[in-house]
């Protein structure tokens, strides 16, 4: 709150809202003093208001599911893949699934598979996935 406080012969002059900042002074002396004048009531307390059950949340896209076709689902295909040195790292459409060798149930449409492991160069294979096809690929990597 800010007031513009101005004096007049030595008097405190406060404009056009003098009652008003008196009242406001007035209240704040009053309560100070613990004389309080205003009234005030205490809100009851409300009954227990029931909570609402949380959101459903459809599950996250996984990219081991089944292949078993859902109506609304896309039939996934298979990419067995295996790297020389095993358990190279994995990533599917920049997203790490694991090390290798590993089976990878992706649903249909082009993917990007990168195997990498420290001390090689990596293997970067853009693939397009067919329903209910089933793919093998080895990572040799230098």
């Amino acid at each position: 709150m800010i007031i513009n406080v101005q004096t007049k012969d030595g008097e405190a002059a406060w404009g056009a809202g003098d009652r008003m900042a008196d009242k406001f002074f007035d209240q704040v002396r009053e309560e100070l003093a613990g004389q309080v004048k205003q009234k005030s009531s205490v809100k009851p307390e409300e009954a227990n208001v029931p909570v609402a059950p949380p959101k459903a949340v459809p599950a996250e896209p996984s990219l081991t599911a089944t292949s078993v076709s859902a109506p609304g689902r896309p039939r996934l295909g298979t990419v067995i893949l295996s790297a020389t040195p095993e358990h190279a790292e994995v990533s599917v459409d920049g997203d790490f699934v694991g090390n290798a060798p590993v089976n990878l149930k992706l649903t249909p449409g082009k993917h990007t598979i990168v195997v990498s492991a420290k001390g090689y160069q990596g293997l970067t294979r853009d693939i397009t996935v067919m329903p209910d096809s089933e793919v093998r690929l080895t990572a040799n990597l230098e």
